[in-house]
């Protein structure tokens, strides 16, 4: 026999032979709140296997993790997959409430507290991405994703001493994690600093050549300093990996300050990279 459904989970129904005149009378499995606990996680699992593999509908999967939270509301693990679920659907709000339940539970797991704190920051909510990460970071400090995320946090705060440090700690972690390489130039820029802007994009170039993001930057900062040829074709370059780069808010989104974006419209103002700008 197969498992059971998780139907049975909620009762599982024995009939016996009945005698000829009696009703049939169906006979409830009882489960200790201890089992229903275990089935709840086990289905939580099981949801977020499933939908990993797209092999569950959002809405059921949903369903299916909800009903987990009710079979096993003292355990942080299926209010995460429930967050992973609305994340799927780019809910934040959703997510951000169903990961605060895991919180509550699990007030010390990294792992939530990292999360919430990348929520936060991608909901503008600073002081709260701040107190996530550096509560999360205190227990697992060479956390990379944690480091980078507290370093986006204070860039977007303008505080570019504590980002270039949170940055500078997380390439210690992993010598080629370029993106935080990326994001010191893009401190570099706003504060005046052009040529370490253009070593550190550079740098991240030569880690990931497809990297669209830094091979745009080194065109706007060519663009500028008078190499427009070399710009425009860096920029076509880059646009043909990764077209969302011709739209200000995604730069916005990637944290390109208000010089770079400046910059950035100029060049794209170049009849050549027309194309890139409708969708």
């Amino acid at each position: 026999m197969g498992k059971p459904t998780w139907g049975w989970v909620l009762g599982l129904s024995i009939f016996a032979g009945a005698l000829p005149g009696q009703a049939m009378v169906p006979y409830v499995l009882e489960l200790r709140p201890e089992q229903l606990e275990a089935q709840g996680v086990d289905l939580a699992r099981e949801v977020g296997v499933l939908s990993e593999v797209q092999a569950l509908e959002g809405k059921r999967a949903i369903a299916n993790a909800r009903l987990a939270t009710q079979l096993a509301p003292n355990r942080f693990e299926p209010w995460v997959i429930l967050a992973q679920l609305y994340l799927r659907q780019d809910d934040l709000k959703l997510a951000t409430t169903a990961l605060q339940e895991a919180y509550k539970i699990a007030p010390d797991n990294p792992g939530i507290l990292f999360t919430l704190g990348s929520l936060a920051l991608r909901q503008d909510n600073y002081p709260q991405a701040l107190r996530y990460l550096q509560t999360g970071l205190a227990i697992k400090p060479d956390n990379i994703e944690g480091l980078f995320n507290l370093g986006n946090t204070y860039l977007r705060l303008n505080q570019y001493p504590q980002a270039i440090a949170q940055y500078q700690k997380a390439i210690a972690q992993d010598k080629k994690f370029w993106p935080a390489i990326n994001n010191i130039g893009l401190v570099n820029f706003e504060t005046g600093d052009r040529e370490s802007a253009r070593r550190n994009w550079q740098a991240s170039v030569a880690i990931d050549p497809k990297a669209a993001e830094p091979m745009l930057a080194i065109a706007v900062l060519s663009y500028t300093q008078g190499q427009k040829q070399k710009g425009i074709q860096m920029a076509e370059a880059a646009l043909k990996i990764d077209r969302r780069y011709a739209k200000i808010p995604f730069l916005i989104e990637n944290l390109w300050g208000a010089k770079l974006i400046a910059a950035t419209k100029t060049l794209l103002a170049e009849p050549r990279l027309k194309p890139f700008l409708t969708d």
